[in-house]
């Protein structure tokens, strides 16, 4: 934090946004929500804003359920960073939160098309389809996708699976 703090005041150094976003996560882990939350919002508005601020503070907001803002902020991250897993799976998360059900599967149906080895957003893109759209069938093959390459939660997939049939 020393150092973030006197790259901070060094008029030479532009990178404002990645301290901003270093710092608020250093708070985090201090379980310091509201100067996490503090610092992400200055990181994400400093120009050029790292795409990392708008994927912690989205993520900070979907903690606290904030589902309705962290919706742009995963945007505006999976934007950035394509392949990021985590930007992929907070947007997910956050519009299932605001019960866009179809724009979450079309979320996860992008992300895992480019992205086949992606076991959380194959988790959470079955449990979509099978529990919220009711398309059982295709949500037990993407299950077992999610299984094939090494879930972490295997047996409860095979549970979840078994109560689709």
């Amino acid at each position: 934090a020393y150092f973030f703090n006197q790259l901070e005041k060094d008029s030479q150094f532009e990178e404002k946004s990645w301290i901003q976003n270093n710092l608020g996560m250093l708070a985090w882990q201090e379980k310091n929500r509201y100067q996490a939350q503090d610092l992400f919002e200055k990181a994400v508005q400093d120009k050029p804003s790292t795409p990392y601020a708008h994927l912690n503070l989205g993520s900070l907001y979907l903690e606290g359920y904030g589902f309705k803002d962290s919706v742009s902020l995963f945007e505006k991250a999976s934007e950035s960073l394509p392949n990021n897993e985590d930007a992929a799976l907070g947007w997910g998360l956050a519009l299932e939160g605001t019960e866009k059900y179809e724009e979450a599967r079309k979320v996860y149906q992008n992300f895992v098309s480019e992205n086949p080895n992606a076991t959380q957003v194959l988790f959470n893109y079955a449990i979509l389809l099978g529990n919220r759209l009711k398309q059982r069938e295709q949500a037990a093959q993407i299950m077992l996708r999610y299984i094939q390459r090494g879930g972490k939660e295997s047996a409860r997939a095979h549970e979840i699976i078994k109560s689709w049939r």
